[in-house]
């Protein structure tokens, strides 16, 4: 008697072998993934922002009072609406807390995580402006992260 392999088990099987080609089963979890990335909250800071909006406002309104061509109108009004609404989005923002991003590296020795650390910073840390903290500020980074509720 034959009896035919239902579909989920097929597409288990395909699916099972398709994650043996990605992922290796030799390969320990610090190989594979050697960072994952953890989300703080801290007060933000938003005068900048708030500047440039304003002077955004001010560059709208004059070209809306200057204005001579109706066929503009429509634009110019869309234009200082959309500097308010900025305007008013960094006004909220400046209430909310920041978010800050906290990499932690992993590795077996102390040679590999500061290896990873290094490939990390080459990779993106100009641009993402990568720092290494210090040691009060991984103190407070651990026990933001084993209590979440507590304020630093």
């Amino acid at each position: 008697m034959i009896v035919a392999e239902s579909n989920e088990n097929k597409l288990s099987g395909v699916l099972d072998k398709f994650l043996e080609l990605v992922i290796p089963k030799d390969k320990d979890m610090c190989e594979l993934l050697p960072y994952k990335i953890y989300s703080l909250t801290y007060p933000t800071e938003t005068v900048n922002q708030a500047i440039y909006w304003k002077h955004r406002i001010q560059e709208a309104k004059r070209s809306l009072l200057s204005n001579n061509d109706p066929n503009l109108e429509t634009y110019l009004k869309w234009n200082l609406k959309l500097a308010y609404d900025n305007y008013e989005r960094v006004d909220l923002v400046s209430t909310l807390p920041e978010l800050m991003f906290v990499i932690c590296v992993y590795g077996k020795t102390q040679k590999e995580v500061k290896n990873h650390a290094d490939v990390m910073k080459q990779a993106g840390g100009r641009e993402l402006d990568l720092q290494r903290i210090t040691e009060g500020d991984l103190i407070n980074v651990i026990t933001k992260l084993m209590n979440p509720n507590t304020s630093l």
